[in-house]
């Protein structure tokens, strides 16, 4: 067995090095009509913090880059500073990366760009086709789905 990545044992408040991955739609009924009800699908983002093992859930309505970018805001704003964030290579991950030009991987929005610049926010990629290199958060993301199925 290999020695563990350092941002893993390094010594840091929760939430500072975090592994991301979005997962499958829930249909949620979302509003009421003549004698029928509406539904539509809601997706989820689960931040989890590679330390403590702490894990934040931001729900989205689609699985899109906007809405990508918007979990992320939304999670900074709540938890503080993030250092390190790693994810598989989803297309709505690496539409973020890009909008928002995180560290030296080429991307675009200059106020979110230049915070995360300034405070030395990275993204880590995944290799392609190797998910079980986020095992510790898929763990997470199947104990949740398992919850959710039962309510």
């Amino acid at each position: 067995m290999y020695d563990l990545p350092e941002n893993c044992i390094e010594l840091s408040p929760p939430f500072i090095n975090l592994g991301i991955d979005a997962f499958r739609p829930w249909t949620i009924v979302s509003r009421r009509t003549r004698d029928r009800y509406a539904n539509s699908k809601r997706w989820a983002i689960l931040f989890s913090c590679q330390v403590t093992r702490a894990v934040h859930i931001e729900l989205i309505e689609e699985i899109s880059s906007s809405a990508s970018i918007n979990a992320v805001r939304r999670f900074i704003s709540l938890r503080g500073q993030v250092k390190i964030f790693q994810s598989e290579r989803g297309t709505n991950f690496i539409g973020s990366v890009n909008k928002l030009r995180i560290n030296s991987i080429n991307v675009d929005d200059g106020p979110f760009r230049n915070y995360l610049y300034n405070s030395s926010t990275a993204w880590i990629f995944n290799p392609p086709h190797s998910s079980h290199w986020g095992g510790p958060w898929e763990r997470k993301i199947s104990i949740t789905r398992r919850i959710l199925d039962q309510c």
